[in-house]
């Protein structure tokens, strides 16, 4: 059997941390491509990368990502350990998995059960935003007022995605 290994260097975790299942790498696109840049026939002939990948979020967030991808291996199945997992975590470690998801080119499908979580944890942020930002012009004398209506500029600087801090 051939060999294939790519090394992680994750923002928080001073080790590197090995991936050396194939049938993982080639499931994120992006590890794969890495390894195709390296050698064409990756899958075909033992293959190391050597420079470890910088990976800008925690440990914690990487490995959620990786296990999930594991496990579909064998089952899309969600199992208990990992909806609880989810209930418990962050709201940016949640975001910043599914921004991982994104980056690497994962199947969005294998987190799907994990959207609802995010979603009411995005709306609990957006209504804070909303109520924060109206309470700044509230405050303010009418000769400060904005030309744009607090409603205006809270939809428009909502956040999502691109504009919520995405690093661990």
């Amino acid at each position: 059997m051939t060999r294939a290994e790519v090394q992680l260097q994750y923002l928080n975790y001073p080790k590197l941390v090995s991936i050396e299942n194939k049938e993982v790498i080639a499931r994120i696109p992006f590890l794969a491509a890495l390894m195709k840049s390296q050698n064409e026939l990756w899958e075909h002939f033992d293959t190391v990368r050597l420079d470890p990948i910088e990976i800008p979020y925690t440990r914690k967030v990487g490995d959620f990502v990786l296990r999930r991808v594991f496990k579909s291996l064998n089952s899309k199945e969600v199992d208990e350990e990992e909806k609880q997992e989810v209930e418990t975590m962050e709201h940016e470690d949640l975001m910043n998995i599914f921004c991982l998801v994104d980056e690497w080119g994962v199947d969005r499908e294998l987190f799907a059960p994990f959207r609802d979580p995010l979603k009411d944890k995005i709306d609990v942020i957006k209504d804070y935003w909303t109520a924060e930002q109206e309470g700044k012009d509230a405050f303010k004398a009418d000769g400060e007022k904005d030309e744009m209506s607090s409603i205006q500029r809270s939809t428009d600087v909502m956040p999502n995605e691109n504009n919520i801090k995405r690093h661990g």
